[in-house]
């Protein structure tokens, strides 16, 4: 018997699925696949899945919210991000990019005509080598989606496409916590209830302690972080 977890508007967003029937599943899709490995053009993706390897490796830093000082903590997120300290404008968009559900829509159906037509104009994303991307480049770029975290992905993707973006200047600190602030009040009650589970108003509560300090404010700072990343999303 296949049983679900509902959010607070209703909706289903997990299957829990009996072992049995879930590794006859698997193995039926293993099957399938090997036998049409030739004419698949992206994998099958489960509807409310999500990239996970970035937010995986974000489980220490937020389990340490629960026992760290702050001092100590905000070393540890200065050291966790500090391969972000040099990126540009174009990276941190990307990162933006991935979080959005459209643009993995977008990507995940490339071999639409439609989606192809519009996907370079609205995210000005093309090869190195070929401009507009083939489906063979969709794919790849696709599947590096769900097996790359945040720094993996952008190292793979600089060495094999281009944003085509205007550079503007950016506040990379701000930035930063801005990303921080939308993966764990949005992405991890969501997606990550296995790992750590953990609500929006407890994911609040840590957040004006640990990131800004429960100073004057801070509840103030970490809701305009999460709209400013949520209007970046779409923007």
């Amino acid at each position: 018997m296949i049983s679900y977890i509902i959010d607070e508007n209703g909706i289903k967003t997990h299957a829990v699925v009996p072992m049995e029937s879930w590794l006859c599943i698997t193995m039926l899709a293993e099957e399938d696949i090997k036998k049409n490995k030739d004419k698949i053009s992206f994998p099958i993706v489960i509807q409310n899945d999500y990239p996970m390897k970035h937010l995986q490796k974000l489980v220490p830093l937020v389990e340490a919210m629960d026992y760290d000082s702050v001092d100590k903590w905000k070393k540890e997120y200065k050291t966790f991000f500090r391969y972000m300290e040099g990126l540009k404008f174009k990276d941190v968009s990307l990162l933006y990019f991935i979080r959005s559900e459209d643009f993995r829509r977008s990507l995940s159906h490339y071999e639409d005509d439609g989606q192809r037509d519009t996907f370079s104009f609205y995210y000005s994303i093309v090869s190195r080598n070929s401009g507009n991307l083939t489906l063979k480049e969709a794919k790849e770029l696709h599947d590096a989606l769900y097996t790359l975290d945040d720094e993996e992905f952008l190292n793979f993707f600089n060495k094999n496409y281009k944003h085509n973006v205007e550079e503007k200047k950016i506040r990379i600190e701000a930035e930063i916590n801005r990303l921080f602030v939308y993966d764990v009040m949005e992405m991890f009650p969501k997606h990550m209830d296995i790992y750590y589970d953990i609500g929006i108003k407890e994911a609040q509560s840590k957040l004006m302690k640990y990131l800004y300090s429960d100073k004057k404010g801070a509840k103030t700072q970490v809701q305009r972080a999460l709209r400013e990343a949520s209007d970046r999303m779409v923007n």
